[in-house]
């Protein structure tokens, strides 16, 4: 196949006829056109060109001897279906030419004696016609080629997005237990200190996330608010021990001041903990008020982070039960009437209905299947916190079982002659924990 010099291949012509002279002419007419012409004098030549070359279009006398050009169309039609076939012919010849046409196998016919600008004319629609034609069998080629391609990378990405996600999850998994294990130490802190109670910042830590999940709020921001809540009290840990005991309705000025400026110990105390930013958020923003009225004064309604005003409201409620706000202990009606008073002043109201709309529920809330040591399984999860009778973090919630630390935990009880229970769920077993068991 020759090429022009935009390096596009140059149109093919074939002329059949079996009168030289009508060939002749036929060529002069068409000779101008940029296309490379053919001539067969038999129908049979002809055929054998088509087979040697590909031709674009094809003019063919109609009666010719031993193939008529019916004949060649058909043969055309089927062994080189892209040729534009063009027949040429008498009036006597139309009905066949009518039939051909009807069949689908003759494109156009042209009358003799015919019009050279007619047929110079009918000549190039037929090559813009296959260049055309030719122009979009290669573009589907094309694309068909870009889509497999494609498919092929998207398949590559798909893979790499797996992978990545993979990845991520278990960084996410490793940040999440480095929140947790550090938590669990501060916690431990506090259990151990002379007068702060681990036993308080468990029930808050409890109902603080009761609530949370009551909202529906995500794991990351249930488990955030559950943090939070069990180091609520974190930045007392350097406080006067006789201000941290007595009721806060009691304190003088300079006393609510000394007992405030836990907020700022406990910012500086989680200041190198990044991974709890949030966490740390929630702590410091507890004190506010819904009015603005609260400590430090600086936030009101929903500048106060959600967390803080859950927490808020857990903490208080328990601070009434146990009397640490006046120097009365309050049973739970009692408590919860407190919070209902100062409702929209001091609290979220949204969470104080929340509170009061399913209080027995979210006061005593258990969630998954409570199970002993030796019903634990691996892939297990834990839902809760488990503590040792004097108030120490065991495991934390979200830690999940293996074979390991089921027996770790079974060791664990039978020194120190105590049995716990464990609230969990099941998951597929997974080797990777690694949460430590604090004795």
């Amino acid at each position: 196949m020759n090429y022009n010099h935009e390096n596009q291949p140059i149109p093919t012509i074939l002329i059949v006829d079996d009168e030289p002279e009508i060939i002749k002419a036929l060529f002069r007419a068409i000779r101008p056109l940029p296309a490379e012409v053919f001539t067969a004098d038999s129908g049979e030549k002809a055929c054998e060109i088509m087979r040697r070359c590909k031709i674009d279009v094809l003019i063919s006398d109609m009666k010719m001897p031993s193939m008529s050009g019916a004949e060649l169309i058909s043969w055309a039609c089927k062994h080189s279906p892209d040729t534009y076939r063009m027949i040429l012919t008498g009036f006597a010849d139309l009905n066949s030419i009518v039939d051909s046409i009807n069949r689908g196998s003759v494109q156009r016919f042209l009358q003799k004696p015919w019009s050279n600008d007619e047929l110079t004319r009918a000549v190039t629609e037929a090559i813009e016609y296959t260049a055309l034609k030719d122009e979009n069998a290669r573009l589907n080629s094309l694309i068909k080629v870009k889509n497999k391609r494609l498919k092929l990378a998207n398949q590559a990405l798909e893979g790499k997005v797996v992978q990545r996600t993979k990845q991520i999850k278990v960084a996410l998994k490793r940040i999440e237990d480095e929140r947790k294990d550090t938590v669990k130490i501060l916690f431990n802190f506090i259990g151990i200190h002379n007068v702060l109670s681990s036993d308080y910042a468990i029930k808050v830590s409890r109902l603080a996330s009761s609530i949370a999940r009551k909202m529906g709020l995500p794991a990351r921001a249930v488990s955030s608010i559950q943090m939070a809540s069990m180091l609520c009290e974190i930045g007392l840990l350097g406080a006067d021990s006789e201000d941290v005991l007595k009721p806060f309705e009691t304190l003088n000025i300079q006393q609510r001041e000394a007992y405030f400026e836990q907020i700022n110990d406990a910012s500086t105390l989680l200041l190198p903990a990044a991974h709890l930013s949030d966490v740390t958020d929630i702590i410091t923003q507890q004190y506010e008020s819904w009015d603005g009225q609260g400590f430090p004064g600086q936030r009101s309604d929903q500048d106060i982070c959600l967390g803080a005003r859950i927490l808020s409201v857990s903490r208080d409620f328990w601070r009434w039960v146990e009397g640490r706000i006046v120097d009365e202990k309050l049973d739970y009606q009692a408590a919860l009437s407190q919070l209902k008073k100062a409702r929209a002043k001091r609290y979220d109201p949204t969470i104080v209905n929340i509170l009061e709309s399913d209080f027995d529920k979210l006061i005593s809330a258990h969630y998954g299947e409570q199970v002993s040591s030796l019903e634990l399984a691996p892939g297990m999860v834990l839902l809760e916190g488990v503590f040792s009778e004097k108030h120490r973090m065991v495991l934390v919630e979200g830690h999940e079982f293996s074979e390991d630390t089921i027996k770790r935990i079974r060791q664990y009880e039978a020194r120190q002659n105590t049995r716990f229970k464990f609230n969990v769920k099941t998951i597929e077993p997974n080797d990777a924990d690694k949460t430590l068991i604090i004795e």
